[in-house]
């Protein structure tokens, strides 16, 4: 009796126990991500992100920050807010209403759309400036024609058998009067103006700001084409829609 009463004593003298129920908040909430704003800020000026449109809602120009980038303090503006899938936030961009501004139009005319409310639910290629997600939009209007690919598919084979033929010595077997005539054809007709088109759709839809007159030209060179157009095939595969 007298050991069972000592041991009851010293579990009173040590009082309850610590307390554990802090501990984990306070690690949720250090271990909690970052607002939009200072995601924005840790990312490098020019990072590219998308993001997905979730509203669109016409505001006043003195709602639009004084260091925002693109130029849309007019009297009225349009706030798109973007859901970043990068950042798991959502943010604010503008765009001015004015029709001085041809920004809005040529995001309008690059998605075939006819007003601004219809961009709900559309993505969107988005670029860090200022700490700001800003819609990345083509200089330009939309030109060209994506479907100029085949073209160049279809012209650059007979340079390429050619280069071929000259690796395993066995270009002979292709210099035939036809052959040489659909080379002809080929390479000074049909890659250069497929290229050139191509170039164009890829310059006013995609991130990529190559010169389509620069590409079409080096296309028409002999053995440098199909080194110049394999170039260009790669670089297009690794560009972004906007």
């Amino acid at each position: 009796m007298h050991d069972d009463d000592t041991e009851t004593a010293h579990e009173d003298d040590a009082g309850p126990g610590p307390d554990l129920t802090e501990e984990p908040q306070a690690e949720s909430e250090a271990d909690s991500p970052p607002d939009i704003e200072e995601a924005l800020d840790m990312l490098p000026e020019g990072s590219k992100l998308r993001g997905e449109v979730v509203d669109v809602a016409s505001v006043s120009g003195s709602a639009v920050p004084a260091e925002f980038p693109s130029e849309s303090q007019t009297a009225d503006a349009l706030a798109l807010t973007i859901d970043i899938e990068q950042t798991a936030g959502e943010a604010t961009t503008y765009f001015a209403r004015s029709d001085t501004d041809s920004r809005l139009g040529r995001l309008l005319d690059l998605r075939s759309l006819d007003q601004a409310a219809d961009l709900e639910d559309n993505q969107l290629l988005l670029t860090v400036e200022n700490d700001y997600a800003v819609p990345v939009v083509p200089s330009e209007e939309r030109r060209g024609d994506g479907r100029a690919y085949a073209g160049i598919i279809v012209g650059l084979l007979p340079s390429l058998l050619i280069f071929l033929g000259g690796l395993f010595q066995a270009g002979g077997a292709l210099f035939s009067r036809a052959f040489v005539a659909v080379w002809l054809v080929a390479t000074f007709l049909v890659l250069p103006v497929s290229l050139y088109f191509d170039a164009w759709n890829l310059r006013t839809t995609t991130d990529w700001q190559g010169r389509p007159l620069l590409w079409a030209a080096l296309s028409v060179i002999p053995a440098v084409n199909v080194m110049a157009v394999s170039a260009y095939l790669v670089v297009r595969q690794s560009t972004e829609p906007l």
